[in-house]
């Protein structure tokens, strides 16, 4: 496996949006195979692990000795210009450092831990949709998206374009609520698993049932998988406003779709 493969990998696991799109266009281009791909993944996972391991135990260390000289009545600070001390690098003297980075950490263990993972998804949705599904047919979905864990997580949201492909019997506009949960690491989700193609075998089945009958209540799943192996699954309520199939007071549908990311604030 040459260098620019080793790079391209890296980049698509471990870069930014463009970046990814960049190392995926080039690994699709070069047909290499997905082993490899989750192999060298792997190595990389391990060799951040490890540099994490030796980060932490450095700043351990440095702030096990500035705990050192605040009890012993120094305060330490760093200069500014002209050797003057920089008023925005002072501690105070007796600042709680370790004990609020410890509460931190065990804040961020339990937000990333898979029981929470369950209750509380990586992805959280809001948005609106049109089905019109009679027999065969499609529909189209907007949503604001907020990715709240991974290394892009964040308060902006991303808005994008889902279009459905499906087959069964759908007629509404509803309000949708859900969220998302990737089934791998938490340190592999990105924000460019919002945005699916068929084209890389990214394609979102789903499939929903439900109430209607004028109003409408509905619960919706689906199913994306990805290059890593692990797939994302998302589950959703819809209310809002429906035809039910005759005189049954009921819809229900499935198919395949795809979504587009229309602006990130994430980004800007």
């Amino acid at each position: 496996m040459d260098d620019e493969i080793v790079l391209c990998i890296y980049k698509l696991f471990f870069g930014s949006h463009v970046e990814r799109e960049k190392a995926d266009m080039t690994l699709r281009r070069r047909d290499v195979p997905g082993s490899a791909i989750i192999e060298c993944k792997r190595q990389a996972i391990y060799a951040r692990a490890e540099l994490r391991s030796a980060v932490l135990k450095l700043k351990h260390k440095q702030l096990t000795r500035r705990q050192q000289l605040s009890n012993d009545g120094f305060q330490p600070f760093s200069t500014g210009t002209r050797g003057r001390p920089s008023p925005f690098n002072q501690r105070r003297k007796k600042q709680p450092t370790g004990f609020w980075n410890s509460a931190e950490d065990m804040a961020e263990d339990w937000w990333n831990a898979p029981s929470t993972r369950r209750n509380i998804p990586d992805f959280i949705t809001i948005g609106i949709g049109f089905d019109g599904i009679f027999g065969i047919g499609a529909g189209t979905i907007f949503e604001l998206n907020w990715v709240v864990r991974g290394p892009e997580a964040s308060l902006g949201p991303a808005l994008t374009a889902t279009q459905t492909i499906g087959a069964g019997y759908s007629i509404d506009a509803v309000l949708t609520v859900g969220g998302s949960t990737y089934a791998g690491s938490v340190e592999n989700i990105d924000r460019s698993m919002l945005q699916t193609s068929i084209s890389n075998g990214k394609v979102t089945m789903w499939g929903e049932a439900g109430f209607a009958a004028g109003l409408e209540a509905s619960l919706n799943g689906s199913y994306t998988p990805t290059r890593s192996g692990y797939g994302i699954i998302e589950q959703s309520i819809e209310m809002g406003f429906g035809l039910p199939a005759g005189p049954v007071p009921v819809n229900a549908a499935g198919g395949v779709s795809n979504s587009w990311v229309l602006f990130d604030a994430y980004e800007e």
